[in-house]
């Protein structure tokens, strides 16, 4: 499209001699009194710009028939579009009355295409929605954005590039309504609830429908139970609705819906909703259709796929939704388990059952452990001896009121913390409180605590014979005392992170811990294993251990402890509200509910009554 000397609609306003004389210099842009005149004296093919103020065509009587306009605006937050800024005659317009007619073509043979861009789309205003450009043929919107719930963006197609969608409260940000083929291309949704609604009436059984979705961001401020593009498919007839999604697309503050298992499609944990109707793509492959996964396996774990497509379940990380999240949520349940065979290799296996329960999903695996004895800790040590059934806290602050979450923490402390959460029987059962370093002595706080983990082989020392309890813990050494309380100790080393390689001491233990969803990793792809693991991040992993699930919303108790060093908006509130509130709690599928305050336990008190018990020799406390 070639860009019109805005002169010439002087002269073609003479020549026609109907509109009053418009004086334009050459760089000059339209004024939004001057919109209507413009379009009225533009060719097919031309770009319009527009400078700061608010423009509309919205019953302004131009003449847009066999014409394909750009329109240009000087940034989104300088210029603005209103879109239908009143309703018009429903008596006139019928059942789309509420959208903006200001492109109308219907009715004519043309197929004119409308292009916005650097701007910002307003809609929703005094209170109406579902607006848009009702009878446009092709609609693309570039570098805008669009305020409101809108719906009419092209009876052929509707293209959104770099475009970011404010989402009205607790609605949908636009719906697939009118449009055979809507493209969302890195664009970004700002929301409180609902997303994109995949529905539609114009064409409903008669084509399919596509939405293509690529690299987008979605931030849900409000905990959404519907996924992002949510289906509703049940009036789709012979026809389909194919989504294409491809790309990097980050997901917050959306639930993995109960039917697919993905936060970024599903159907709103409605099973009315799903006809079969639906196929979705990831890259090249196809991962539902006809009601269901295709493949099961390739759907729940990360890797690559046939296609070579890669993806990951990573908590927070990259490709966040795109494929089911069971693992993520902690909702893929060991239903079965088989015994540990010593191979001829030296090596151990058994296979292991799991459940999905979202959506069924079974899975029997075969599980290898090597003979190295620090990486079959799981042999010997039965999963699951932490105490997951009270929610006591098990950090407390500082004298001057603080917690600290970003300062370090000791092995020291380390080993007390799970040390305290061991089930009762498991402590009774290792207790010790004799240990062959030189450096944690009889006498010491820490004594009990890292002797009995270590004879239960928990935890290690170094090769000069020493523990070092009051140095920092790396996050590679915290990751290996936490997995030694899940399910999956010792897994067979995967390349997850750029910097631990499959001959690292510590791969096993970062693989077993990564699959279990313990840890997690950097932006970079990064697990940076010997930086040392903060506060905040150990109480983060220890919850995750303990299977405990705390929500900034289901936390609201009397006498709850606040920090003045912890926010609400901080990424590790949840976690250390969790590690300092001891309180009663219902536990749901994705988040614990807490009901009652408990009192803070003595440990100290605690840790003598257990000395007294099991060696007779006092508690070792500080």
């Amino acid at each position: 499209m070639k860009k019109r000397m805005l002169a010439g609609v002087l002269v073609l306003v003479m020549m026609i001699g109907i509109l009053p004389v418009m004086v334009l210099a050459k760089d000059d842009v339209v004024k939004p009194d001057d919109l209507a005149a413009a379009v009225n004296a533009a060719s097919s093919g031309d770009t319009i710009y527009l400078g700061k103020g608010t423009y509309t065509l919205y019953q302004k009587g131009a003449d847009v028939s066999n014409k394909d306009l750009t329109f240009v605006g000087a940034g989104a937050d300088k210029t603005t579009w209103l879109v239908g800024p009143t309703v018009p005659d429903p008596e006139k317009f019928g059942t789309e009355y509420n959208s903006d007619y200001s492109f109308d073509v219907r009715g004519t043979e043309t197929k004119e295409t409308v292009t916005f861009k650097n701007m910002t789309l307003q809609s929703g205003r005094d209170g109406v929605d579902y607006l848009g450009f009702a009878g446009t043929d092709n609609t693309v919107v570039e570098n805008c954005v669009i305020e409101g719930k809108t719906c009419y963006w092209g009876y052929t197609s509707a293209t959104f590039t770099n475009t970011t969608f404010i989402c009205p409260p607790g609605d949908y940000a636009i719906w697939t309504y009118s449009s055979p083929t809507m493209t969302f291309d890195h664009c970004e949704f700002q929301a409180s609830g609902k997303v994109i609604n995949v529905y539609t009436d114009y064409g409903a059984g008669k084509q399919d429908i596509t939405v293509n979705f690529n690299g987008c961001t979605v931030t849900n401020t409000g905990k959404s139970l519907k996924p992002v593009l949510n289906i509703n498919d049940s009036n789709m007839g012979d026809y389909n609705y194919i989504l294409n999604i491809t790309g990097d697309n980050r997901v917050s503050g959306v639930d993995a819906d109960d039917i697919t298992c993905s936060r970024l499609f599903g159907f709103g944990r409605k099973p009315k909703n799903n006809a079969g109707k639906t196929v979705v793509k990831f890259g090249d492959t196809t991962v539902w259709k006809d009601g269901g996964m295709v493949d099961d396996k390739t759907y729940h774990n990360s890797g690559v796929t046939a296609d070579g497509v890669a993806y990951t379940n990573d908590v927070d990380g990259s490709n966040d939704s795109l494929y089911a999240e069971g693992y993520k949520d902690n909702v893929i349940n060991v239903t079965a388990e088989g015994d540990w065979v010593l191979q001829t290799d030296g090596s151990y296996k058994r296979t292991v059952t799991r459940v999905c329960e979202y959506c069924g999903y079974t899975e029997t695996v075969e599980e290898t452990k090597r003979d190295n004895i620090d990486d079959i800790t799981a042999i010997l040590i039965p999963a699951l001896q932490a105490n997951t059934d009270d929610h006591y806290a098990y950090l407390i602050g500082y004298s001057d009121g603080t917690v600290r979450p970003n300062g370090k923490i000791t092995r020291a402390e380390v080993a007390t913390i799970f040390f305290r959460l061991l089930s009762d029987d498991t402590r009774a059962k290792y207790w010790s409180s004799k240990n062959d370093f030189s450096d944690v002595p009889a006498g010491k706080w820490y004594n009990n605590a890292v002797s009995t983990l270590s004879s239960m082989g928990v935890i290690g020392g170094y090769a000069d014979g020493t523990f070092r309890p009051d140095a920092p813990i790396s996050r590679a050494e915290f990751a290996k005392i936490a997995v030694s309380f899940t399910q999956n100790t010792g897994a067979a080393a995967y390349n997850y992170f750029t910097d631990v390689k499959t001959t690292d001491w510590f791969a096993p233990y970062v693989t077993a811990a990564k699959d279990a969803g313990l840890i997690e990793g950097y932006s970079d792809g990064s697990f940076k294993p010997e930086n040392k693991i903060t506060r905040a991040e150990a109480c983060a992993i220890v919850n995750r251990t303990l299977g405990r699930k705390p929500s900034k919303s289901h936390m609201k108790i009397s006498g709850r402890i606040d920090w003045p060093d912890v926010q609400p908006t901080d990424w590790y509130y949840e976690a250390i509200m969790e590690a300092t509130n001891s309180h009663t709690c219902q536990m749901g599928k994705l988040v614990e509910t807490w009901n009652d305050k408990l009192p803070q336990r003595d440990w100290a008190a605690l840790e003598t009554g257990w000395a007294n018990a099991y060696t007779g020799n006092g508690g070792e406390v500080r």
